[in-house]
């Protein structure tokens, strides 16, 4: 292989790995944290935040390790020791950090839901050996048509679009089941916008049966999405096996679709802590410094022997008192050098892709090539995705601030449709903002870390902890998977049935508490709001002390109680049926609020009333979680689109009726 090859992420097919696959490749292998030198410690300048970061690399590596050790003991347990896992698997994918986070996923899997059944009967290794080649088979098969498909529209554009619509849907629906005398539930408005036949009918806590109904009718909708898929990916030999087809298909359809997509991740609450993790993952910042100790270089001497300062320290000067000329002159200067950087860099590369031939970075071709599995979509330019009127929507720009949508609009349609169409598919400005995607936003390494993140957010319990590391640090047990200290969590699981279980009761569930759920709704609020810029944030949502009622804007103001007042809009959407009081809320989520702090109380209260209580619905959220599914299986797999799961079954060999 050449030195192009190494890198991390998805190759050409080209370069596709003729051998098993994980950690020894040079992609894959980590720098081992031992060999960076740590800054020793002066009298006069402690080494603080370089003794953490190197203490964070320690962890890192040796989580690594303890996920390696956690593949060995599940998936080659009978294998030499001194043998590598790419001598042991078959690859999954041609990138290494890819395979090496599926393995560890595939081995929580079959310890949970395959050796607790299968270790009972035999001890022998050859059905999980010959259910991972069944996988390696259906995951190369996917790796392939991944690479046909533009998957910077999928991610920018379909997907936000279905999340605009659940914006949409859930804001009218609240609005309008309170409009009417006798008042509508909120989930049958929802579900009369957008219909989806495996959540039909609607269950009702009053009607037993038609929680049975709904739950019979998803439960056969997720059977028939996965034997779709099946019977494309799978090979000819191995779909009329009907035992490994069964049981591949129950594992998929009932244990993963089932229990953790729609019991888990639907719910609220693990919405709330995802969306928290994002932002906080979003603010760390890339420790450069350590990364190159790691590889061997010489460390600074100046940082060696403690003559520069720390964070600490930099941040102690800034309090030296400046006159307020010499602040707005350095600020002003910081504008302008930052600006002078953006305009260069969006100067420099389009003259690169000007000066490029555009047979060479046209977008469409690279997007689409002649042997395509996957059929084309309509192309869209990089200016008119839907992302942007789904950040409009979330925010309610419209709404709160129409000048500047309007303003906004119009700037889109002149780049977009304006004289010379500077905007328009495949022109200058959209194949640089393409490549501008590709580069710096879905880069190689973000799989092996959504990956990563998903493992543990589903199975918290399985993620292996390294031996000695602290508590908390390598492995940070989420809230929400802590022992309910009460009742049953506020809102109710909803159980999926499946065959393994067909009458799993809701007391099995082991969800977040009421406590524990409104900490972690105060925990996104607080994650949201600090990555936000103060002045925006006032602005945004119009927080004011003592603002009276406007029919134009939010406003939240605290009374001499310590309580929250809340006035929305006069549409119904701001939440003002979720506005409780503030004191309570700061007992169960374990936060202090002082007088100095009410703007800030303020504005965690908006961001929670008008934000999070979007994903408040645990129903509503099924319908844009499996709709989000749908649309990636029909990406990846146009078959589905086109011909019903009977026909593809029938045309491999297998009757649909012994399905």
């Amino acid at each position: 292989m050449t030195s192009d090859s190494h890198r991390p992420g998805l190759h050409p097919l080209s370069h596709l790995k003729a051998g098993p696959t994980t950690s020894s490749s040079k992609s894959t292998a980590r720098p081992a944290s031992s060999t960076a030198q740590s800054s020793p410690q002066t009298f006069s300048r402690p080494r603080l935040s370089k003794y953490n970061s190197s203490r964070d690399d320690d962890l890192d590596t040796i989580n690594d390790k303890a996920t390696t050790t956690l593949i060995r003991r599940v998936l080659c347990p009978q294998a030499n020791s001194s043998s590598s896992l790419e001598e042991l698997l078959p690859p999954l994918t041609s990138s290494n950090d890819v395979d090496h986070q599926l393995y560890a996923l595939i081995a929580i899997i079959v310890k949970e839901f395959v050796y607790s059944w299968y270790t009972k009967i035999t001890s022998d290794q050859i059905f999980v050996n010959e259910l991972l080649q069944v996988i390696a088979h259906c995951t190369r098969a996917l790796e392939q048509r991944l690479r046909q498909t533009d998957v910077s529209q999928l991610v920018l554009d379909e997907i936000p679009a279905l999340v605009e619509a659940h914006i949409t849907s859930y804001r009218l629906a609240k609005q309008q089941s309170t409009l009417s005398g006798l008042p509508t539930s909120t989930r049958t408005i929802y579900h009369a916008l957008n219909p989806h036949p495996g959540l039909s009918p609607i269950p009702d806590p009053a009607h037993p049966q038609s929680i049975a109904e709904q739950h019979e009718n998803e439960a056969s909708y997720r059977q028939l999405l996965v034997y779709g898929t099946l019977a494309v990916l799978l090979p000819t030999e191995d779909l009329e096996n009907s035992c490994l087809r069964t049981l591949l298909g129950d594992i998929l359809a009932d244990l993963i679709l089932g229990k953790e997509v729609s019991g888990r991740i639907c719910e609220r609450w693990f919405l709330w802590e995802t969306i928290a993790k994002l932002v906080e993952v979003s603010q760390q910042k890339p420790r450069h410094d350590d990364k190159k100790n790691a590889q061997g270089q010489p460390e600074d001497r100046l940082r060696k022997f403690g003559l520069l300062s720390t964070e600490e320290e930099d941040r102690d000067l800034s309090y030296i008192s400046q006159s307020r000329i010499s602040v707005w002159i350095w600020r002003v200067l910081q504008y302008v050098y930052v600006t002078f950087l953006a305009l260069r860099f969006i100067a420099t590369g389009l003259f690169r892709v000007a000066s490029r031939p555009q047979s060479t970075t046209s977008r469409i071709k690279k997007a689409y090539p002649p042997s395509a599995t996957a059929s084309p979509v309509n192309q869209r330019p990089v200016l008119d995705f839907r992302l942007f009127s789904m950040v409009s929507e979330l925010l309610a720009v419209p709404q709160r601030m129409p000048w500047l949508g309007g303003l906004l609009a119009l700037f889109q349609h002149l780049v977009l449709a304006g004289p010379g169409r500077l905007g328009d598919a495949d022109s200058v400005l959209d194949r640089f903002l393409y490549e501008t995607i590709q580069d710096y936003v879905l880069t190689p390494a973000l799989l092996p870390r959504l990956l990563l993140a998903s493992r543990t957010a589903l199975f918290p319990v399985n993620v292996p902890a390294p031996q000695g590391a602290e508590p908390g640090r390598a492995v940070q047990t989420p809230l929400s998977m802590h022992p309910p200290t009460s009742s049953a969590a506020e809102g109710g699981n909803t159980n999926i049935t499946n065959k393994g279980n067909a009458n799993t009761s809701s007391a099995e569930n082991t969800g977040p508490s009421a406590p524990e759920i409104a900490a972690i709704r105060r925990h996104c609020a607080v994650s949201i709001l600090a990555l936000i810029p103060r002045p925006v944030t006032r602005r945004l949502f119009g927080a004011a002390h003592n603002s009276s009622n406007n029919n134009n804007r939010h406003t939240i103001s605290i009374d001499n109680n310590g309580q929250l007042n809340g006035h929305g809009y006069n549409n119904g959407y701001s939440g003002h049926n979720n506005t409780t009081n503030d004191s309570q809320k700061r007992q169960e989520s374990g936060q202090t609020v002082g007088g100095s702090d009410k703007e800030e109380t303020i504005l965690i209260a908006a961001i929670e009333n008008e934000l999070l209580d979007l994903l408040e619905d645990e129903y509503c959220n099924k319908h844009l979680v499996y709709s989000i599914i749908e649309t990636v299986l029909v990406r990846l797999v146009p078959e589905l689109g086109e011909r019903s799961v009977g026909e593809l079954l029938e045309d491999r060999g297998v009757l649909f009726s012994s399905v």
